[in-house]
C-alpha cells in the first residue's frame, strides 16, 4: 500500500465510495465483491515493478497511458474491466516495461 498510496488503492476498487472501507480491509476486515482478486493482482504487479524501479516510477506506470494496453492506463483498465480478461495484458505490459523501460526514455 505504501507504493500505491491510499488514494490509488481506493481508486482500484471501483465500487468503493467510502475510503474508510479500505482502512477496515487493511485492519483485517472482510473484502467484499470482486475486489479481493483485483487487489491481489494489483499488488502482484506492484511487487514485480517495485523490485526494479522506484515507487514514483511504479505509480507513473500504473496511472499513465500505456501503448501495450491500447493507450489506456493499467489501473483504469483494471478498475473498469473484468480482471480475468485484462490481467494477462496488464502483466504482459508490466513485463515489457521491465524489459525495455519507458518508450520515450523517461
Amino acid at each position: 500500500m505504501e507504493i500505491i498510496g491510499h488514494k490509488l488503492f481506493t481508486y482500484i476498487i471501483g465500487g468503493v465510495k467510502d475510503a474508510h472501507a479500505v482502512d477496515r480491509w487493511i485492519a483485517g476486515g472482510e473484502i467484499y465483491g470482486g475486489a479481493e482478486a483485483c487487489l491481489q493482482f494489483a499488488f502482484q504487479v506492484v511487487r514485480i515493478l517495485s523490485e526494479h524501479d522506484s515507487p514514483a516510477a511504479v505509480q507513473a506506470w500504473l496511472t499513465g497511458v500505456n501503448p501495450e494496453l491500447g493507450d489506456r492506463a493499467p489501473l483504469r483498465l483494471l478498475r473498469e474491466s473484468d480482471i480475468d480478461t485484462v490481467a494477462p495484458a496488464i502483466l504482459s505490459a508490466a513485463r515489457a516495461f521491465l524489459a525495455g523501460g519507458w518508450a520515450d526514455g523517461a
